[in-house]
């Protein structure tokens, strides 16, 4: 009797050695063979973020340093008083360019890491005013930023409200000197039934404001 209980005392420690190596053994996989992926193949290899340093403002990237081919990765751009973000660019493997994406009010891009090194670069210049008059019963009209370079698209969102329809409508942009800078509308929409414009930011300031009959529904 007691050779055969020193046996299953035997077998039970053999069995419970057995099933912690097992799980250590599992654990040690988690982080992928080249210590770069979680082990199960789902992410990709990692890859250096260079930003390049500019004057009248700062870009960071998050994450700061690499990423993971793939992912998303966001660049907060900080312009010094006065200063508006002129141009930005990422360049991959051979020179390749990474398509950046805005958010509406264009503080921030991102853009998906591609499978090799990337660096971004941006150029800063002088900002000029954009006052939107914000006037037409029933609408509401909004510019994507309130300061911008000479140079860049600026793009203008008018919001035709519940119950009311655009007719006549159009976009007028003047500059300070009194020149009317072209607005084009686009096909581009941000919400249901607003109407999108674009247009080039002259070297001074601007103003907008959207022309039109925005008629109620009732009315007819």
């Amino acid at each position: 009797m007691k050779k055969y209980l020193y046996a299953v005392l035997i077998l039970c420690a053999a069995i419970l050695v057995s099933s912690c190596s097992m799980s250590s053994g599992g654990g040690s996989d988690s982080g992928g063979s080249d210590g770069t992926g979680s082990g199960d193949g789902s992410t990709g290899s990692s890859y250096t973020i260079t930003v390049n340093s500019a004057t009248g403002g700062t870009i960071t990237a998050s994450p700061t340093a690499s990423a993971v081919s793939g992912s998303t990765v966001t660049l907060s751009i900080a312009p010094l008083t006065g200063m508006a973000l002129s141009s930005l660019t990422v360049t991959g493997a051979n020179g390749s360019s990474v398509t950046t994406t805005p958010n509406d009010n264009c503080t921030s891009y991102t853009f998906t890491m591609p499978a090799s090194d990337v660096t971004v670069s941006g150029t800063f210049a002088q900002g000029y005013n954009i006052t939107v008059l914000d006037n037409v019963a029933g609408t509401h009209t909004t510019a994507n930023m309130s300061l911008a370079a000479a140079g860049t698209t600026v793009t203008v969102y008018v919001l035709i409200l519940q119950g009311y329809h655009a007719e006549q409508k159009a976009l007028q942009v003047q500059a300070s000197n009194g020149t009317p800078i072209t607005a084009t509308e686009t096909s581009a929409q941000n919400e249901v039934n607003n109407l999108v414009y674009t247009f080039i930011m002259p070297d001074q300031d601007v103003t907008v404001q959207f022309w039109g009959q925005a008629r109620g529904d009732n009315d007819y």
